[in-house]
């Protein structure tokens, strides 16, 4: 399940390069949604999203339990990540589910993220694309304002990277020169079922299942070429192929509290639980094949967030977020190179306004920062990750939906420390479209 280590991947860099794929809701007098808009958008973000250059991301990525993956929408993006404590009626958030007590209708959210990664070794660096579609949710009012049903799906983690690198082989007694390529690509997504109740006025609750699924392949093939032909005829290419299956239950339990009109809070709670691994281990060239069935104790994790109006349409905010990570278990490799997980976010809004004929002063204005150690380490050091945001979004008509956009840049690990740093650069769209219950 873990990767070869990283010391050899800042000289690996640059081979085999993976191509680049081509505030504050109020009512409104409501008018239809424009579907077309809706759907033009969601298709665009759709082709991104399904891009080869799916399979690209920084090195720091490819090994242990992966990345951690945003699977904020745009509004939530642009202001660093804090969303906790949002419980706008017409551009919700699903990462508080308890928020959705708030909207009167169906809510349907869809999120992507295209993404390039300059990755900088000791001696060499790499550009890498690649785009996802983390994040697709709908929500359904019950009863308006008192109870609501969600659903969807949402990625976790991802571990995807591609390398070659030429390597020189024994065999008998002979010197052969070949290739070794490594890849790894996989992720771990869950399927959030939950609902949210209105207890008292201004505090809501909620609670969902998630089921986790997902599924991580490791290959490593060597193969012998020779001037003037494909393959060395004396000697087999060889594959090993290592293919995990992840599927458990996790429960998150949530509240918010929006008593009054200019503070919000927000918390959850993911108790531990086990995911079962079905390993399966395969060599291609020399037969062989060999299962096993394990659980892996995966950690709990803590969410709390607060918001506070500072005047008119202004909004500042932070969210943090804490998984004791260092006490996985169940998994030996794993265990000796986990940390403990962390993120912090802060920003500042400005809320979409709904004044007519207000033009560009009705759009929002967004800025936020975060910064996260990442859940295990290198060589015994801590990966860190900074990165500061701005988004904006615009309102369908009668505000029925949203289109937000968020930029953010970042920086991932340190050369002197990881042998790799990497820098990126996130475009992350969602569409949320609004429609009448009854």
């Amino acid at each position: 399940m873990m990767a070869a280590g990283l010391s050899g991947a800042a000289a690996r860099l640059h081979r085999n390069p993976v191509p680049a794929s081509p505030g504050d809701g109020s009512k409104s007098s409501a008018q239809p949604l424009s579907i077309a808009v809706v759907l033009i958008t969601a298709i665009a973000i759709l082709i991104a999203a399904g891009a080869p250059a799916v399979r690209a991301q920084t090195p720091l990525a490819f090994r242990d339990i992966g990345q951690n993956i945003t699977t904020t929408d745009g509004r939530v993006s642009g202001r660093g990540g804090w969303g906790m404590a949002e419980s706008d009626s017409l551009n919700p958030s699903f990462k508080n589910i308890a928020s959705l007590t708030s909207s009167p209708y169906v809510v349907m959210l869809l999120t992507g993220y295209g993404e390039q990664v300059d990755s900088e070794g000791s001696a060499e660096s790499r550009r890498t694309y690649k785009a996802y579609a983390p994040n697709i949710r709908v929500a359904l009012p019950v009863i308006k304002y008192r109870l609501a049903l969600t659903a969807g799906i949402a990625l976790r983690r991802a571990m995807n990277w591609e390398t070659r690198t030429d390597s020189t082989y024994l065999i008998w007694d002979e010197e052969i020169v070949g290739q070794e390529d490594f890849r790894r690509h996989g992720n771990i997504f869950d399927v959030p079922l939950g609902m949210s109740l209105r207890l008292l006025p201004g505090l809501s609750v909620a609670g969902t299942i998630n089921i986790v699924r997902g599924v991580s392949t490791e290959t490593i093939t060597n193969s012998y070429p020779v001037e003037g032909s494909i393959l060395n005829p004396d000697y087999l290419r060889s594959t090993r192929e290592l293919q995990d299956e992840f599927s458990g239950t996790s429960y998150t339990v949530s509240a918010l509290w929006s008593g009054l009109s200019f503070f919000r809070a927000g918390a959850s709670y993911t108790p531990a639980y086990d995911i079962r691994v079905q390993r399966t281990l395969s060599m291609i060239g020399i037969s062989a094949r060999s299962r096993e069935t394990f659980a892996t104790g995966f950690p709990e994790e803590y969410k709390a967030g607060a918001q506070l109006k500072l005047f008119r349409r202004w909004w500042i905010g932070a969210d943090a977020q804490f998984s004791p990570w260092s006490e996985l278990s169940g998994d030996a490799p794993w265990v000796q190179n986990l940390e403990d997980e962390w993120t912090l976010s802060a920003g500042i809004e400005r809320a979409q306004g709904h004044k007519r004929r207000g033009g560009s002063s009705n759009m929002p204005i967004r800025l936020g920062v975060m910064a996260r150690q990442w859940g295990y380490s290198i060589d015994g050091n801590p990966i860190e990750e900074r990165a500061i945001s701005i988004g904006t979004g615009f309102a369908f008509q009668g505000g029925r939906g949203t289109l937000d956009l968020a930029l953010t840049y970042g920086t991932v690990g340190k050369i002197e420390e990881h042998s790799v740093s990497s820098e990126y650069w996130r475009l992350t769209a969602s569409v949320t479209g609004l429609e009448r219950w009854w």
